[in-house]
């Protein structure tokens, strides 16, 4: 399972890297649904995780609907 996790990702920032498109049909897309969710809601950060995995990002987000994902460690609150 964790082997699935980091192409899942890296379409998720690809989408994100293009400027996501609103209107287009998510379904069957996962990673474009995922990218429209981080421009839709706009958090801070992002948690991937998977059996014997754990990816944590920044989210930074440019003009229009475009974000960036950024390997980081979540602070400790």
């Amino acid at each position: 399972m964790p082997a699935q996790t980091h192409p899942q990702v890296d379409r998720i920032g690809v989408n994100g890297r293009e400027s996501v498109e609103a209107n287009a049909p998510g379904r069957g897309n996962d990673a474009l649904r995922k990218a429209k969710y981080l421009i839709w809601y706009r958090p801070p950060y992002l948690y991937v995780s998977a059996i014997g995995l754990r990816r944590d990002f920044q989210v930074a987000f440019a003009t229009g609907d475009r974000s960036t994902l950024i390997d980081d460690m979540i602070p400790a609150s």
